[in-house]
């Protein structure tokens, strides 16, 4: 029994990159992967910062965040940034992002870690 406990919580500890059904945004157009549905929602909660437009920064955010057994975003991380207000920014879209419906493994939630490409250009 005690050793059932431990790995019940060993499986709940580990977080995956990928599962049998990956994490899912509500409402989230069907029309793209989950992985591009996650990205575009991110995009649209992004707001460039006045300095960066000023200055002309633009380029991709490597942001990493895991999405947990319950469906919260957490764990946030730039992975690999581009400047300290839109690596900021790009993180405070990410903490935009509402509820999902957790990935699962074996009919069971999961964590999943997410690392997405964030793109900042001027238009």
């Amino acid at each position: 029994r005690a050793q059932a406990v431990k790995q019940d919580m060993l499986a709940q500890a580990k977080v995956y990159t990928q599962v049998e059904q990956m994490p899912q945004l509500p409402k989230a157009n069907r029309k793209y992967t989950d992985q591009e549905a996650v990205v575009a929602a991110i995009q649209r909660a992004c707001r460039y910062p006045a300095e960066a437009l000023r200055n002309g920064v633009q380029g991709t955010v490597l942001v990493g965040f895991t999405v947990n057994q319950q469906g919260e975003v957490r764990d946030i991380r730039v992975e690999k940034g581009l400047s300290t207000d839109l690596d900021e920014a790009t993180v405070a879209a990410v903490k935009t992002l509402p509820l999902f419906r957790p990935g699962q493994q074996g009919g069971q939630p999961v964590a999943v870690r997410y690392t997405v490409p964030i793109r900042w250009a001027i238009q």
